[in-house]
């Protein structure tokens, strides 16, 4: 049996893509795995958000090539889309296949060869109007499953690559997420995250337009029992409507990951972005003041052009006193292409690492807390990981809880407590 090898960087939407490959590999009889190991084809799905995710990218690329020299090794993703020259340059790579042709790469797999003169298949994304829809039998994950229910983003922030490297925003009808939908939760999928470059955009280019508030309220209407997960979602489009529904959706899990950026009014202004820092505050404290232990995290950008202390202390502050349970950090990288790109008063590497050090550090604070708050209490979650000693479970408020038994029953949702926390790890044990 031939060994397939699929290496997924970055977000969601591209584990979900690598979703599909890995079942189309399974179809023709491929052993397919996600470990760089020796195989006869790797696939190499990319991130380029930051430039740490090009040079992962690329480091993966040599690693696997050295491990079979004789092996297929396919790059694809976002940093193939945006920079397929640069990747094309790589004496380890044999093809470059950009996000729209992702559905080539099975086709690819089984004719790569010689004749097989095109080495670079990338075409420009800007002009895809639709977003194709390939039914997903299963997921690698055993209780849970991704779903891209939207994809592209017309947002153009200063600072982001994503929508030249995922194009315009495009959507699933609401036919074919409920399709899917009901496919994963009779396969026992007990959680569906629904995932997007910008989720909030959701159907505003179906005709006719849909909102994301319209798909959630048809999805809590299903009789199914598995529960679903908001990936993302802009502060803007969380209006009082939507909250409303949250607090009495029967399935949407008690969780938002609500991009903040920066906790400067100057710097979200250079970003591009469309709220003041008083805003996101109040919108985050509305949502936590009104939703029972939400879960809450937040992303920042740290080293924006023309950040200098008192813009950091902003951001720093501004989260300090939010109630925040989480936070992904990103030190600013210059994206080519982008307005940012070219903006002066660019800060100094060193400053934007000791910048991001504070605020992870920061993070962790703000993510012991909120577990502290669950210490002895009852807590719905999903297996999602088993590991030697037990599973790892994950509550429907975002917290992961090591439970270290392995005499677990084999159903999906468990009850579990935590009793401690450890170096900022929950551990717990299954209760009736």
């Amino acid at each position: 049996m031939k060994q397939a090898s699929l290496i997924t960087l970055g977000c969601k939407v591209n584990s979900y893509d690598t979703a599909l490959l890995w079942e189309g590999l399974e179809e023709k009889g491929y052993k397919v795995s996600d470990k760089v190991d020796v195989a006869d084809v790797y696939i190499v799905n990319t991130c380029t958000v930051t430039n740490s995710a090009n040079s992962q990218s690329r480091q993966i690329a040599r690693k696997v090539k050295k491990l079979n020299p004789k092996a297929l090794v396919i790059v694809t993703g976002c940093y193939a889309q945006v920079n397929p020259d640069e990747v094309s340059k790589l004496e380890c790579v044999d093809y470059v296949v950009g996000n729209q042709e992702k559905d080539q790469i099975l086709k690819l797999v089984e004719n790569a060869g010689p004749e097989q003169e095109e080495k670079v298949i990338v075409g420009n994304i800007s002009k895809a109007k639709s977003l194709n829809y390939t039914k997903l039998t299963g997921f690698q994950r055993k209780n849970r499953a991704f779903l891209r229910v939207q994809d592209g983003c017309d947002a153009f922030c200063a600072y982001c690559i994503i929508p030249y490297a995922r194009g315009r925003s495009r959507s699933l009808s609401m036919e074919e997420i409920e399709d899917q939908v009901l496919s994963l939760s009779e396969r026992g999928y007990a959680e569906i995250v629904l995932t997007g470059i910008h989720l909030g955009g959701y159907g505003l280019d179906l005709p006719p337009n849909k909102s994301f508030l319209s798909l959630l309220k048809k999805l809590d209407d299903l009789n199914i029992d598995s529960r679903f997960r908001i990936s993302s979602i802009e502060p803007t489009e969380i209006d009082d409507e939507m909250i409303e529904f949250l607090i009495t959706s029967k399935k949407i899990c008690r969780h938002l990951h609500i991009p903040l950026q920066s906790g400067d009014e100057e710097i979200l202004k250079k970003m591009g972005r469309k709220y003041s820092p008083s805003f996101y505050m109040e919108k985050i404290d509305q949502i936590a003041s009104k939703w029972h232990d939400v879960a809450i995290g937040v992303d920042v950008i740290v080293g924006f052009p023309g950040e200098h202390d008192d813009n950091f202390i902003n951001s720093y502050n501004l989260i300090k006193n939010i109630e925040a349970s989480y936070l992904h950090v990103f030190p600013y990288s210059i994206r080519q292409g982008t307005p940012a790109a070219t903006m002066p008063d660019h800060v100094a590497p060193n400053i934007i690492k000791s910048r991001s050090a504070l605020m992870r550090e920061l993070g962790s604070e703000k993510k012991r807390a909120f577990c502290r708050r669950f210490l002895g209490k009852r807590l719905n979650t999903v297996k999602v990981d088993e590991k030697v000693d037990g599973i790892k479970a994950l509550s429907d408020n975002y917290i992961e809880i090591n439970i270290n038994n392995r005499n677990v029953e084999e159903t999906a949702i468990i009850n579990a407590e935590i009793e401690r926390i450890d170096a900022g790890v929950c551990y717990g044990k299954v209760v009736v």
